[in-house]
């Protein structure tokens, strides 16, 4: 008996104290612990707390639903607002993110105010902006409270204005900009009153290049001639040298020296000149006609009689052992002397004495 009554009251007990733990738990512990959100139970919450003008903010809105979304596998999707419903002249809706707990969901959305006050965003219907075949979930946002920095801290100037910003040793590069720009500017200016002298001088650079360009072709062409005079006859190793040479002189003078016969030459070069040939010149022009005489009469007196006279080492139409090459050096001689560069008053006065044998 006594153990029977001492099980019951022990029964009993246990009884009561689950019903006091439960209400007291029940009391302590906030209800999210055993239960998501009840049907009418929603939470909105802005972030940042204080929203200024021109600021982006979030609208973090949860709900309990038991529809399901059509989210697809996914537990999140982009909402895209349209336009012409959620953008107006107080702010503008950038997007929304739809997230999925369970049965809970928690919407953001984005948002740029351009007006100071409330801020209150139309409902509307979530299954429309998921799929716009669906409709019957209507969400409407709570207003919101968008701040003015200029009401709150009194300043109609929020920050006084600056000068642009320039990088360091700006300043430098400008004044050597202006002192390159003034160098050209006094360079034109030179260049417009000596016009003459600048189209003249040009036209000197541009003789010289072209004369520099000519002696060294006939250098080469001589070279030419005498690496090849062992697969060649001494006529053809005499023709190809007096046509190199004949070919610069009609470059060097501007005169037909390709047409002109030998016991011309030296006459023509008085005439060119207007006989101011110094001394050293009508050396070097004399050689050239003696040197042309003794390339003609080898080119031409092959096998002819007067080749036949004695004594032979002064008639014979060939070359002596060692001729070719001082031939050769002797061209290039006259060649480099003619290249030489001219006083400038004798310069003047040749250019004078060309230009009126070319107008006779």
């Amino acid at each position: 008996m006594i153990t029977g009554k001492f099980s019951f009251s022990f029964r009993t007990f246990s009884f009561y104290a689950m019903i006091l733990f439960a209400a007291l738990l029940t009391v302590f512990v906030p209800a999210p612990v055993f239960a998501q959100l009840s049907d009418a139970q929603t939470v909105q919450v802005l972030s940042p707390k204080e929203v200024f003008v021109g600021d982006t903010a979030e609208i973090s809105y949860t709900f309990y639903s038991p529809i399901a979304f059509p989210m697809g596998e996914s537990d999140s999707v982009t909402i895209a607002f349209p336009e012409q419903f959620f953008e107006g002249s107080s702010y503008t809706l950038k997007g929304g993110i739809l997230r999925r707990m369970g049965n809970q969901y928690r919407l953001s959305v984005m948002f740029t105010p351009w007006k100071a006050g409330s801020l209150d965003i139309p409902p509307f219907d979530l299954l429309t902006l998921l799929a716009p075949d669906a409709s019957g979930y209507e969400i409407d946002l709570a207003p919101v409270i968008v701040a003015s920095l200029v009401e709150k801290t009194g300043k109609k100037t929020i920050q006084p204005p600056y000068p642009p910003i320039l990088i360091p040793g700006t300043i430098y590069v400008l004044y050597f900009c202006g002192i390159i720009i003034l160098i050209l500017v006094i360079l034109l200016f030179r260049i417009l009153l000596n016009l003459d002298s600048v189209i003249r001088s040009f036209s000197d650079f541009s003789a010289f290049i072209n004369r520099t360009k000519n002696k060294c072709q006939a250098l080469r062409a001589l070279k030419k001639a005498l690496k090849s005079s062992s697969r060649m006859s001494d006529s053809e190793f005499a023709e190809a040298v007096e046509k190199s040479m004949r070919k610069y002189l009609v470059q060097r003078f501007d005169q037909a020296f390709e047409s002109l016969t030998t016991n011309k030459l030296l006459l023509h070069f008085y005439e060119l000149t207007g006989d101011t040939l110094s001394v050293g010149q009508s050396i070097s022009v004399e050689n050239l006609a003696n040197i042309f005489v003794r390339l003609d009469y080898i080119r031409f007196a092959q096998n002819s009689l007067d080749s036949m006279r004695l004594p032979e080492n002064q008639y014979k139409a060939a070359f002596d052992t060692g001729e070719k090459e001082h031939t050769v050096k002797s061209l290039q001689e006259i060649i480099s002397f003619f290249e030489r560069p001219e006083k400038k008053e004798n310069h003047k006065k040749r250019h004078v004495q060309e230009k009126e044998v070319k107008n006779a």
